[in-house]
């Protein structure tokens, strides 16, 4: 249709008697420009941060710039095919990234789009996680978790040292752009971040 939004009118739920799939009713949109709109960004490699994209309120906030991101999972069965599907997404929420007026906005845009590429990576490492340890579709859910936990701990820690060297010293921003930038390469195979899982 060419509509890049949609506004859901009505919802009717399923019923298990005639019809086990839930219905909408929706009207399409072909918005020019709709940034404006965005609550959230799934990371694509086509599709940098902008200073628009950082929608919080800077009142009382510490630094110049935060980017709120995280990983998302999520799971659902094709039961006539006999599988599932594991998806992960790196996403950025703009409601809760802020960015103040700042001199050097080029500089500090492209220190929050390396914070929001180090979610990618760690998006993509548990994509290979999942992969490497051949979970089954049953067993998805309790076993994700755990790696889950560990990853996002990991991925705070590479954020802290990223800021923690970067912040003395501006200089070492260049390293890490070509570092973080070289290790979503070398996880290029789980760039589409999906796995399809036996039942």
């Amino acid at each position: 249709m060419g509509a890049n939004a949609i506004k859901i009118i009505e919802v009717r739920p399923p019923d298990i008697w005639v019809d086990p799939c839930q219905k909408i009713k929706a009207v399409a949109y072909k918005i020019s420009d709709i940034s404006s709109l965005e609550r959230e960004i799934v990371w694509h490699k086509a599709r940098k941060l902008k200073i628009r994209d950082f929608k919080g309120s800077t009142e009382n906030r510490p630094f110049v710039a935060a980017t709120s991101s995280t990983l998302r999972a999520k799971s659902w069965g094709v039961p006539y095919k006999k599988y599932g599907m594991f998806e992960v997404e790196a996403v950025f929420f703009c409601i809760n990234s802020y960015f103040k007026n700042d001199p050097d906005s080029i500089a500090t845009l492209a220190h929050e789009q390396v914070h929001f590429d180090i979610t990618e990576l760690y998006a993509r490492k548990l994509v290979q996680r999942v992969q490497e340890k051949q979970i089954s579709f049953a067993d998805l859910n309790a076993k994700v978790q755990p790696i889950f936990d560990e990853l996002s701990n990991e991925l705070q820690q590479l954020n802290d040292k990223f800021d923690s060297e970067v912040y003395p010293d501006p200089s070492q921003e260049a390293k890490w752009q070509e570092f973080i930038k070289l290790e979503l390469e070398k996880m290029a195979a789980f760039e589409n971040k999906q796995l399809q899982i036996k039942m």
